[in-house]
């Protein structure tokens, strides 16, 4: 079951998630999935990740975050789909979302 979170929602849904989070990107070598910590430079989010998911959005910049979910807390998980773009000091990402569910797993 899939539940659309607005956009004007998604800082109070992180907020309560906490700043860690699932960064997945795919490039030419495939979807890579790494753990970062995540903070709100207005309407976006900005991480540092590894070079290899750097050239993941280089090549394709969809990519989603996903916090999961924490099982006694909250059985939804949050996925947040946009476009990821490097930042001039090449290291830094900048994440523009562009559509947001809370999601639960079938049993």
């Amino acid at each position: 079951m899939s539940i659309r979170v607005e956009l004007a929602d998604l800082p109070g849904q992180v907020e309560e998630r906490g700043r860690a989070a699932y960064l997945i990107t795919c490039g030419q070598d495939g979807p890579k999935v790494v753990a970062l910590t995540v903070a709100w430079d207005g309407t976006d989010l900005v991480m540092t990740p590894g070079r290899g998911s750097l050239t993941n959005v280089q090549a394709a910049a969809n990519a989603t975050l996903l916090w999961p979910s924490e099982g006694g807390r909250s059985d939804l998980s949050l996925l947040v789909d946009g476009t990821a773009n490097a930042e001039d000091d090449g290291e830094r990402l900048r994440f523009v979302p562009a559509s947001a569910i809370q999601h639960v797993a079938r049993s």
